[in-house]
């Protein structure tokens, strides 16, 4: 027994979880002074995904493992133990293996969370997991428990920002310097960029049971709460019996994870409606669907990389932008229609209307705006920080 594990347990005394958690990092720190840092320790810290594997990080770690296949040892953080396929070692959150190791790796990667401490000589990497179009953080309210939380994101070598006002909306909310961020967009976007999938739009639709001659519409609402349930607010019997002949229903609760209720759940995964909360990762269906469905979502700033037709299904508007607000004018800077109800969202699914020029024009308008550091090449960017220090 060493003496990480002999005084940890009497930090828990302090009954102030801020004092006992400022107390624990100093301890931590000073017990890891004389440790070397790993130059080829690189930690993957993704506990937003459900696969410990997910967003931004999956796409640095597949092409590290290209480029350098010997060089790294690769740590992934899991709040739970699992197999993570790319990972020569899993850490499981707030054991004192992974403290150990968070004080040694040279490199932190994360589309969420970062360690608390941090030694000279590490550099971390936050990739975050999309610009929000609700307010966040400071901008809803500056508290001690707000900032107590963004004080991770101090530790922040590299910021990855997808356009200015990205940068801005996050340096305000996490109350970091414009420095810090790099214009580079977000590595998991980089895949919008290829010319031509549709192989892989054969492959996922022969994978989800889909006619190759159907469109696919992609319903993405975000959360209003964090109960882990969604109450389903779409007609589904309305929307097959209007467009089941063309088109094919997805739809994904917010980040997968939370569970549909309601009268309306009932009609899910039928032969038009298809629930895709277990694809992993959320860009595979951005790249096979025709149309997406959304309301307050960030998804919005990365689906509007290629240029299709995005509707906003906005039954609750009034609610949601008082109790939260939003950083755009929601009703004039949004690159589709609002709809209130299924019967509007049906009419708004009129092809004469979605792929005119003006309305092709407003989405590549919005594209510009808000993906002008995106370019298909933010993982290689990434690697050359780490490669090339």
């Amino acid at each position: 027994m060493n003496i990480r594990s002999i005084l940890k347990p009497f930090f828990a005394l302090i009954p102030n979880r801020y004092l006992r958690k400022k107390l624990y990092n100093k301890f931590r720190l000073t017990l890891s002074k004389n440790t070397p840092i790993e130059d080829k320790w690189i930690i993957f810290y993704d506990t937003f995904s459900k696969n410990g594997n997910g967003d931004s990080i999956r796409p640095i770690a597949k092409m590290l493992r290209e480029l350098a296949p010997n060089d790294f040892k690769f740590f992934f953080v899991s709040k739970k133990h699992r197999h993570i396929d790319m990972a020569d070692e899993v850490l499981v959150e707030k054991t004192t293996r992974m403290e150990e190791v968070e004080e040694r790796a040279k490199y932190v990667v994360s589309p969420m969370d970062l360690p608390r401490i941090k030694r000279k000589g590490q550099i971390f990497i936050m990739t975050w997991h999309g610009m929000p179009l609700r307010k966040i953080y400071l901008d809803i309210a500056d508290t001690k428990s707000t900032r107590f939380y963004i004080e991770q994101f101090q530790n922040a070598d590299y910021f990855c920002s997808k356009c200015e006002e990205n940068t801005q909306i996050m340096s305000q909310a996490l109350s970091l310097k414009k420095d810090v961020f790099i214009n580079i967009g977000l590595p998991r976007n980089d895949v919008l960029f290829n010319t031509d999938d549709s192989l892989f739009v054969n492959e996922m639709k022969e994978k989800l049971g889909i006619s190759k001659n159907k469109k696919i519409l992609l319903y993405c609402p975000t959360w209003r709460n964090s109960n882990k349930k969604m109450q389903l607010e779409l007609d589904l019997a309305l929307l097959k019996k209007n467009l089941a002949n063309d088109y094919v229903l997805l739809i994904r609760s917010h980040v997968g994870k939370h569970t549909w209720v309601g009268d309306n759940a009932k009609f899910i995964n039928d032969d038009f409606c298809i629930d895709v909360g277990k694809i992993e990762d959320i860009t595979d269906l951005y790249r096979i669907c025709d149309v997406l469905i959304t309301d307050y979502s960030s998804v919005i700033f990365d689906f509007a990389i290629t240029e299709r037709p995005m509707i906003f299904y906005s039954y609750d508007l009034a609610e949601y932008s008082s109790d939260i607000g939003f950083y755009l004018d929601y009703e004039k800077d949004l690159p589709g229609p609002i709809v209130k109800n299924t019967k509007e969202l049906i009419e708004a699914l009129n092809e004469k209307t979605l792929y005119t020029p003006e309305k092709k024009e407003i989405r590549r308008k919005f594209k510009e705006r808000f993906c002008s550091y995106e370019n298909g090449t933010s993982t290689k960017q990434i690697l050359n920080l780490i490669l090339n220090k």
